[in-house]
């Protein structure tokens, strides 16, 4: 059984008690409350799993960020303060120059 239902079923036991955890022939819950309550688990555990990998994303995108600015030379520290990513961002753009100017 997956992690999320176990988690659940241990929640809905503990609250209801195990009577209210019996499942027709096809897996399903036979109370139409707990039905209910496992489809919004399952949606509330979607809704995490998706930031997660959101967050994830981020710091990829953020790193790579930080890789090009290394690779353009703009350094992570100015004296001993370590630069923020905007920080770095900024210090990169003010090095650079518009054509024609």
């Amino acid at each position: 059984m997956e992690e999320s239902r176990v988690q659940f079923e241990r929640k809905v036991g503990h609250a209801y008690g195990e009577d209210y955890l019996s499942k027709d022939e096809e897996g399903d819950y036979t109370n139409w409350l707990i039905s209910d309550l496992w489809d919004i688990w399952q949606a509330s555990r979607a809704a995490i799993e998706m930031d997660i990998n959101k967050l994830q994303l981020e710091n990829e995108e953020i790193e790579c960020v930080h890789l090009c600015l290394d690779d353009a030379g703009t350094p992570r520290k100015e004296g001993e303060e370590v630069l923020s990513l905007w920080g770095r961002v900024l210090r990169y753009a003010a090095g650079l120059k518009i054509k024609g100017e």
